[in-house]
């Protein structure tokens, strides 16, 4: 088992423990820029945040100290799911990790599992995908349509 998988294990833990389970969680995902924080530096401008404490208090109520802390909470986080990522990635592979969607499949294994192209038959050899999806004429078109 490498490091990358440790902390993998260690980062899943973290998220279940915190975010999911009903008995344990401390922490309320609310979806992505669904709380406005309000601002302490004096801009007037307030923030959209992802994540709250249980018993944190509703907008206008929070102290200073409880405005620090949750955002210090969505700042963390933020990392935190950012190293999940990279570990992810080079443990094995590129892909997209599981918690944030794809199943943890590359694309490559996403595309293959999907509906097959038009023509496609169960002999062909799924080593080459790019054969499979005709990736050398799309790569093509993009050049001369200014895309590369």
């Amino acid at each position: 088992m490498s490091i990358f998988s440790d902390i993998i294990i260690k980062i899943e833990l973290f998220n279940f423990n915190n975010l999911m389970s009903e008995e344990q969680r401390i922490i309320r995902d609310e979806g992505q820029y669904n709380v406005p924080l309000e601002s302490i530096d004096g801009s007037g401008h307030d923030i959209n945040i992802r994540y709250l404490f249980l018993d944190s208090n509703e907008y206008g109520n929070r102290s200073e100290l409880e405005i620090k802390k949750i955002k210090l909470l969505n700042e963390s986080l933020d990392i935190l799911f950012d190293i999940y990522t990279y570990a992810q990635q080079l443990e094995h592979g590129n892909i997209q990790p599981s918690f944030i969607g794809g199943g943890g499949m590359s694309y490559e294994e996403l595309v293959k599992n999907d509906a097959p192209p038009d023509g496609y038959e169960d002999g062909v050899d799924n080593e080459d995908i790019s054969s499979v999806l005709e990736i050398d004429g799309i790569t093509d078109n993009m050049d001369t349509m200014g895309l590369l």
